[in-house]
């Protein structure tokens, strides 16, 4: 096996979502960027993800500074889809029409109760609707829905498209993506500079590397010789995907399911939490509970056609917080955890990033979730 060796300003380990936000604002700013993916664009749990941009929705089920900082990254949204699109060239299907959380029964109304409850005490901007109300801005739902919640500043994102619009812009700036690059290990060479060994087409890599962030997801716990303690474990979702007349105008969000329509006819149904490691396998009860779930809050899922099955596999830390910051190794940096909420936390998973990157700040708002909060292995 021959090896090459070569050096570059900052290497990035992943190109989820998390490491190309990060590598597209320090393209921007001038940096030279190389990212190393172990497979393709994508690959990780993004590509099975509905881009639901949704602070305000689960505003009760997270930490207060979870939510904190996904309101901060959900307000930089708009100009970073402008960014990306503008620098690519392409659509990133932003949609901006909110959220509908729908109650079937007395059960779903109390949580939902105590969800608007929660919102407001923060001075979230939700709007409690009855059935009526419901079936004059979404007259295709179920004769079940009783009640439901409207979040009318949550987004979403076409993830997949967000993806390749971001890919494009790195290049455009003169960034690498390397893909098919197996990282092994990481090691110290001099005071400040970093090894990086990969094996990429039955070839040997070493990268000099004067920053290093690690963004590999489900797979950080992988790189053998890591230099510093973390535990992410995978939690697999499956989703599916179907194609038929968009009739829905907002993101629909049960207690058991979501549905989410594109303007091109694709409407993404999910998501399940399952604690299975890196089973990829698609079991046809969780594909069967989904549509059940979806055909009882939207009958018209019926004759959808039914498209594609996706699994992904979101990292989670212990507490459940994203892993954002320094290392207590000199010049290596992790963002990686973000669990469910990767895609809405990446614009402000960047900028925090460029900041630690570039002036060695790090911004108060990801404070609570540096390595030194985590509880390691």
């Amino acid at each position: 096996m021959s090896s090459d060796v070569y050096t570059e300003e900052v290497v990035i380990i992943g190109a989820g979502i998390i490491g190309l936000s990060i590598a597209y604002e320090l393209c921007k700013r001038g940096l030279s960027v190389t990212v190393l993916e172990k497979e393709k664009i994508g690959a990780g749990s993004v590509w099975a993800s509905a881009g639901m941009l949704a602070p305000i929705s689960e505003a009760k089920s997270e930490e207060p500074d979870l939510v904190d900082f996904a309101l901060y990254s959900h307000s930089m949204y708009r100009k970073f889809i402008d960014s990306v699109e503008n620098d690519s060239g392409l659509n990133c299907g932003f949609n901006d029409t909110g959220t509908l959380l729908i109650a079937m029964g007395k059960d779903d109304e109390g949580e939902l109760k105590h969800l608007y409850d929660t919102q407001k005490s923060r001075g979230l901007d939700s709007v409690w609707l009855d059935q009526k109300k419901i079936f004059e801005i979404e007259p295709n739902l179920s004769g079940w829905v009783t009640s439901g919640l409207l979040a009318k500043n949550d987004y979403q994102v076409n993830s997949r498209d967000l993806l390749i619009a971001l890919g494009k812009s790195i290049i455009k700036f003169g960034g690498k993506i390397i893909e098919k690059a197996h990282v092994r290990s990481l090691g110290k060479l001099e005071d400040k500079f970093k090894s990086i060994k990969y094996i990429s087409k039955s070839q040997e890599v070493y990268i000099k590397s004067k920053q290093i962030i690690i963004c590999s997801g489900a797979w950080t716990n992988n790189i053998s010789d890591l230099l510093f303690d973390v535990d992410i474990r995978p939690v697999k979702g499956q989703s599916i995907r179907l194609n038929g007349p968009n009739m829905l105008k907002h993101v629909i969000r049960t207690s058991d399911v979501y549905l989410v329509s594109r303007l091109n006819g694709e409407l993404v149904v999910g998501g399940t939490v399952e604690e299975k490691g890196f089973d990829n396998s698609i079991q046809a009860g969780s594909i069967m509970d989904l549509l059940r779930n979806a055909w009882k809050v939207f009958p018209n899922i019926y004759e959808y056609e039914f498209c594609e099955s996706t699994v992904g596999f979101r990292p989670a830390t212990l507490n459940n917080l994203p892993l954002i910051g320094k290392t207590n190794i000199d010049n290596i940096f992790v963002a990686t955890g973000h669990f469910r909420h990767g895609v809405l936390l990446a614009p402000g998973t960047a900028w925090a990033m460029s900041k630690m990157i570039i002036k060695g700040e790090i911004p108060d708002i990801v404070k609570p979730f540096g390595i030194e909060k985590h509880k390691v292995l």
